[in-house]
C-alpha cells in the first residue's frame, strides 16, 4: 500500500439524509455516496444534504448516476460552511448526444477553484429538477415531474478531516529542533 494514496470510501444514506444543513449526513472522506430520493407520500420532492470536507479545491468533482422515475433529472448544489451557495448544476451531461445521462448533474474538476472555493467543509446537496437554492442553505423544489429513486455520487478532491493533532505534532517537532543548541 502506498502512503498518501487516497482511500476509496463508500457512505450509504442512513434513513433519509437531512433536508437542511442542520440535518446533513456526514460523508467525510467518502469518494462514493449511495442514496435515494424518497417518496414520503406528501407530493414533495426529497432534498438530501451531505457534509463533506474538500481537501483539493482544484480536483474537487462530483458525478451523478441515478435511476429515477420519470426523466432522471437531478440537481446539485454546493454550500460552504457558512451556507453561502458556491456551485450549482442542473444538466451536467452533453445535451447534444441524446444519451440518458444528459439531465444528470455534475461538478467538473476546477469549478470550485474558479468559484473562489477554499479547502474546508461544504454541504453537498442532491435533489431533482426544478430546484432553486439561496444563501442560508435554503433549497426549494417545484417537482414537475415528481421523481424518486436511487442515486450515486462519485467524489474527487475530498478527504477525511485533517487531524489537528498530527499537524501540531509536526510543528512541535520542528520547533523543538530549533531549540537544540550547538555546543562549540
Amino acid at each position: 500500500m502506498m502512503m498518501g494514496a487516497a482511500q476509496a470510501s463508500v457512505v450509504t444514506e442512513e434513513g433519509d439524509a437531512g433536508g437542511t444543513a442542520l440535518g446533513a449526513q456526514d460523508a467525510l472522506g467518502a469518494t462514493t455516496i449511495l442514496g435515494a430520493l424518497q417518496d414520503d407520500g406528501t407530493g414533495t420532492a426529497d432534498v438530501d444534504f451531505y457534509r463533506v470536507f474538500v481537501s483539493d479545491v482544484g480536483a474537487f468533482a462530483v458525478d451523478v448516476t441515478a435511476d429515477l422515475s420519470e426523466d432522471n433529472d437531478t440537481y446539485l448544489f454546493l454550500f460552504d460552511a457558512d451556507l453561502n451557495l458556491v456551485l450549482e448544476d442542473d444538466d451536467g451531461g452533453d445535451l447534444t448526444d441524446g444519451e440518458d445521462d444528459d439531465l444528470l448533474s455534475r461538478f467538473a474538476a476546477g469549478e470550485l477553484a474558479e468559484a473562489g472555493g477554499t479547502t474546508g467543509f461544504y454541504f453537498l446537496v442532491v435533489t431533482i429538477f426544478d430546484a432553486v437554492a439561496s444563501d442560508g442553505g435554503l433549497v426549494t423544489v417545484d417537482p414537475d415531474p415528481l421523481q424518486f429513486g436511487d442515486y450515486a455520487l462519485a467524489l474527487d478532491g475530498v478527504s477525511e478531516v485533517p487531524l489537528p493533532g498530527a499537524a501540531l505534532f509536526a510543528l512541535t517537532g520542528l520547533a523543538g529542533a530549533g531549540l537544540v543548541r550547538r555546543r562549540g
